[in-house]
């Protein structure tokens, strides 16, 4: 079973050289729209609210997906039909990796490598955990 990672794709604090780095690197734009990083960052953003979009239609999940503008989205566990360590075991058994931020709230990010295949299988997963 292929893993869908879906906690932040940056797992490092930047080093002293890395912040100097940045501090002295070139501004730049992308008038030419030919950035392939900043155009992936646009299909991150437009999988992110299919996600919440999805989740939104999950008894016991809620999210808000008016406010996804980012490839950030946090989802609150509002139907406590189990511990969130137990919500996010289950999700583990199916293959989906998620942050927790707080009592019944984690946070999700879509990044490199999630796509529309990962958030289908995804939000099947979490379907199948909250129906139990």
């Amino acid at each position: 079973m292929a893993i869908i990672d879906l906690r932040s794709d940056t797992l490092t604090l930047p080093t002293p050289a890395m912040r100097e780095a940045i501090f002295h690197a070139e501004l730049g734009d992308d008038v030419f729209c030919e950035d392939p990083t900043i155009n992936r960052l646009a299909d991150d953003h437009a999988n992110a609210r299919r996600l919440a979009e999805g989740i939104a239609r999950i008894p016991g999940l809620k999210t808000d997906s008016a406010w996804v503008k980012t490839n950030i989205l946090y989802i609150d566990l509002v139907d406590r039909l189990f511990s969130d360590e137990e919500f996010m075991n289950r999700l583990e058994e199916k293959g989906v990796r998620l942050s927790h931020t707080g009592p019944a709230r984690f946070r999700m990010l879509t990044h490199y490598g999630i796509g529309e295949a990962e958030i289908d299988a995804a939000l099947t997963a979490l379907h199948e955990v909250m129906q139990g």
